[in-house]
């Protein structure tokens, strides 16, 4: 199978994985979704691929640790899109064993 094949094949399964990344009513379902991304995470010759503006993984993995901090005007220009200006009531993954296997994935990624 070309790479090309298996990659837009694994990015339709990564990007279906990335939503359950906030979905707030399964713990399980999330964990889940977050162990399988972490697996894929591994894989180092994908890192650009997932970094890359297809999958935009860096900002999906980044929302379930964000909380409702406020930053100046400077620093939330730096974010990205998806990060700026959240709810106040945005919430943190409760999870902490979610938490740090999303941290595992950012750090294999970067």
């Amino acid at each position: 199978m070309k790479k090309s094949s298996t990659s837009s094949k694994q990015g339709s399964i990564i990007k279906r994985l990335l939503t359950f990344t906030t979905y707030m009513d399964s713990t399980i379902r999330r964990g889940g979704a977050v162990a399988a991304i972490r697996n894929c995470c591994f894989e180092a010759a994908f890192h650009d691929w997932l970094l890359g503006n297809s999958v935009d993984i860096l900002s999906q993995l980044l929302l379930p640790l964000a909380g409702p901090e406020e930053f100046d005007e400077e620093d939330t220009e730096t974010l990205p899109i998806d990060l700026q200006y959240l709810p106040d009531d945005k919430k943190r993954e409760p999870d902490p064993d979610i938490r740090i296997m999303l941290l595992e994935c950012l750090a294999q990624v970067i």
